[in-house]
């Protein structure tokens, strides 16, 4: 699935195992865009998320999202690549 524009406006009608998030990088903006999609992620899925580490988008935004999401038992990262990073669903 490919979802361009506002997440929050689409519909899924499958699940997936792989899901890679680029939209607005505003803290608020990457919750909602995993909540909305989690749900519909394998258990084991892959999660990209783009700019985890951006000196841009990344410490303050994305990447306290990603952080605290692992930290509450969602999911395990499985490594960074550039400033990408990739987590397995719990």
């Amino acid at each position: 699935i490919c979802i361009v524009g506002d997440s929050r406006a689409a519909t899924v009608s499958h699940d997936y195992g792989l899901m890679f998030i680029d939209g607005n990088h505003n803290y608020d903006n990457v919750k909602t865009d995993t909540e909305r999609h989690w749900d519909k992620l394998h258990t084991g899925g892959i999660a990209v998320y783009h700019d985890y580490l951006s000196h841009k988008w990344g410490p303050e935004h994305v990447g306290r999202f990603i952080d605290e999401w692992i930290d509450a038992g969602r999911a395990k990262k499985l490594g960074v690549c550039g400033t990408s990073v990739a987590l397995e669903k719990k």
